[in-house]
């Protein structure tokens, strides 16, 4: 009689194995997946740039919440076409992630989550972005993360809070970056027609500034599975920026590489 009642016990103990409800990697809440930030070297003297801003909408399109965009115009092509151009899409901040983690050697070109996947190169021309794209989706996520934001239209500032959580134990120190950027710009580019421009092309994803610090800003040192963090900014939208088109894009890498780790967005109104 002790063996059916071990047996039974052992049945009970491996259903209730089976039936256990997975480990929440929360709060914070909608972690997802991995993310995907492709930042894109463009201009509006660029000719080609708009087939690659094409390109990187398709990957919008088609991982949808997980690719992130930001177009930085810096360098020799985001130059304003003269006599043309209202608007003029270089920042500071715009030329510190083209010398940090450029220059890029060619127009347009993208760093996709700052990973580097050949000849120790961050940068990679157009050919190489599809599979870029499928290898960072593909990897596991190490980490989740979620934006917060809320904006007072009378002050133009937008609170701007960072959450994060270990999805594993990492030997590095973590840092947060927050940058904003701008859709739905009418404005200049040149276009491969036969008037050599497009007088009413559409931007999106400029990049607008560098919220946290530009190197960023430490949330964590050597954290464990399920250690969370979380880092509150405020930032003025200058005037010229619609504020219903701006989107807050936040992002953590390591201390000691510039790999981008997890990232997320959000409208800066919903």
């Amino acid at each position: 009689m002790k063996y059916p009642l071990i047996i039974l016990v052992f049945v009970f103990l491996f259903t209730a194995c089976e039936d256990q409800v997975p480990i929440a990697y929360g709060p914070p809440s909608n972690l997802g997946d991995q993310k995907l930030v492709i930042e894109e070297f463009t201009g509006v003297q660029c000719v080609n740039c708009p087939q690659g801003s094409d390109e990187i909408s398709s990957y919008v399109a088609s991982y949808p919440g997980k690719v992130i965009p930001i177009s930085v115009h810096s360098g020799f092509f985001s130059t304003p076409v003269p006599g043309k151009s209202k608007l003029d899409f270089r920042t500071p901040d715009g030329d510190f992630i083209y010398n940090y983690i450029g220059p890029p050697p060619f127009y347009p070109s993208a760093v996709f989550n700052r990973k580097i996947f050949s000849n120790s190169d961050l940068v990679y021309n157009q050919e190489s972005w599809a599979g870029n794209v499928k290898k960072v989706l593909e990897s596991p996520a190490k980490y989740g993360l979620s934006l917060e934001t809320t904006y007072d239209a009378s002050s133009r500032e937008v609170i701007i809070t960072i959450n994060g959580i270990a999805k594993e134990n990492i030997d590095d120190k973590i840092l947060a970056h927050v940058m904003i950027t701008e859709s739905n710009i009418v404005e200049w580019q040149k276009y491969p027609n036969a008037e050599g421009f497009i007088t009413d092309y559409v931007h999106k994803h400029v990049l607008r500034g560098i919220v946290s610090n530009f190197t960023g800003d430490q949330v964590a040192e050597n954290p464990k599975t399920k250690q969370q963090f979380s880092k509150k900014y405020t930032y003025k939208l200058k005037d010229g920026w619609v504020a219903e088109n701006c989107e807050v894009v936040g992002f953590i890498t390591y201390a000691s590489k510039k790999e981008i780790i997890q990232a997320d967005s959000k409208e800066v109104i919903e």
